[in-house]
């Protein structure tokens, strides 16, 4: 069962609706299946840089310890965003947008869920891990998030991730514009 959590009208200028933001049912299994392809396939170029598998076996665990949303956009499916927290942190595990919906301000709506959705958790920061070389880097930090140092290296199973490769980001909600 999925549910709406912002309808999907037409602003009064008639421009094209903002994303809709539903939760996905964790044992809804065409859920997990769509999250983990649209992942897969998002995150194929930057894994086969660093010469990095596909785990889908550690997607389908975090699937069932995450909380996961489907996003919408005009009553259709274009991606998915996860959480997990830490004592004063939300952490965005994955925000994943279909590439043919990029540039479409989804990613931008979705970061301003990602904050109403973690002040409503009393936290005080939303964090999110970014490969260097990913375009979206230029979208959290227009939206605020600082790259801070790293945490010691993630394990993917074939080789640790450096600090080199990844960035650790995050933003201030105390400070950060409310909408």
């Amino acid at each position: 069962m999925l549910i709406e959590l912002r309808s999907v009208q037409l602003n009064q200028q008639g421009k094209e609706p903002e994303p809709v933001v539903c939760t996905a049912a964790k044992p809804e299994l065409a859920a997990a299946d769509y999250a983990a392809r649209l992942t897969q396939t998002n995150m194929a170029p930057y894994y086969a840089s660093r010469k990095l598998s596909w785990q889908p076996e550690m997607f389908s665990q975090s699937w069932l310890t995450y909380d996961n949303y489907e996003i919408y956009y005009d009553k259709r499916r274009v991606g998915v965003l996860r959480f997990s927290y830490l004592e004063d942190t939300t952490c965005i595990r994955d925000l994943q947008i279909e590439p043919a919906f990029h540039g479409k301000g989804i990613g931008t709506e979705c970061l301003r869920f990602a904050c109403r959705h973690a002040r409503e958790k009393q936290h005080d920061w939303l964090a999110l891990r970014v490969f260097s070389e990913n375009p979206a880097r230029n979208l959290y930090q227009r939206f605020g998030f600082r790259t801070q140092p790293m945490t010691p290296a993630s394990s993917s199973g074939d080789r640790a991730v450096t600090p080199l490769d990844l960035l650790e980001m995050r933003l201030n909600l105390r400070l950060a514009h409310r909408e």
